[in-house]
C-alpha cells in the first residue's frame, strides 16, 4: 500500500469517535436506572388510562337490571311486558342493601336524571284523572326506573331515577 506523504494518520475532523466495542448480535442494554424509571411509570401511565375509561364509561356499562344501560333500551310505544321483558324484573323493590336511615327513612326517594316523552310534572296531574294513566317502578340499589303507561298500554314517559347512597 502507498502512503500519501502528506497524511499523518489524523482524521480530517479530528479525532475519531470513541464507539464501544459490542458485537452487531448483541442487544443495546438499557441501565438498570432507565428501566426501574421506565416500568412504573409504564404502569402509571397505563392505570390512569383505564382509571379514565372507567369514569367515562361507568353509567353506561350494564350494573344489574335497573341500570341507566336498561334505561337506554325502553323506548315510548312499548308495552310494559316489553319493559318489563328488558328489565328482567317485574316492577316492585330489587335492591341489594338496605337504604339508609333505619325505620326514620321517607321510603325510596331517589333524583331524576333522565325523562323521555310525558313530562313527570304532567305526570303528576294525569295520574288524578282516572284511567288516562298509570305508573309502574322498578327500584334497584343504584338506579330507579319509572313508566308512565296510557290507556292503550303504551309506554309514553320513562323516568331514569338515581338513588343516592
Amino acid at each position: 500500500m502507498i502512503s500519501d506523504p502528506s497524511d499523518d494518520g489524523a482524521f480530517p475532523q479530528g479525532d475519531p469517535p470513541i464507539v464501544p466495542a459490542r458485537h452487531p448480535d448483541t442487544p443495546p442494554r438499557t441501565s438498570l436506572r432507565n428501566r426501574l424509571v421506565l416500568m412504573p411509570l409504564a404502569f402509571a401511565v397505563t392505570g390512569v388510562i383505564g382509571a379514565v375509561v372507567y369514569y367515562v364509561q361507568r353509567d353506561h356499562w350494564p350494573r344489574g337490571d335497573i341500570s341507566r344501560y336498561n334505561y337506554l333500551q325502553i323506548q315510548l310505544g312499548m308495552t310494559d311486558a316489553e319493559v318489563e321483558e328488558i328489565l328482567g324484573l317485574p316492577p316492585g323493590i330489587h335492591r341489594k342493601r338496605r337504604p339508609v336511615g333505619g325505620i326514620t327513612s321517607a321510603g325510596n326517594w331517589g333524583l331524576i336524571i333522565a325523562e323521555d316523552g310525558l313530562p313527570k310534572r304532567e305526570l303528576n296531574e294525569m295520574l288524578g284523572l282516572r284511567g288516562a294513566v298509570r305508573y309502574q317502578q322498578w327500584w334497584g340499589t343504584y338506579h330507579a326506573i319509572g313508566i308512565a303507561i296510557d290507556a292503550n298500554g303504551s309506554v309514553v314517559g320513562k323516568y331514569l331515577i338515581e338513588i343516592p347512597w
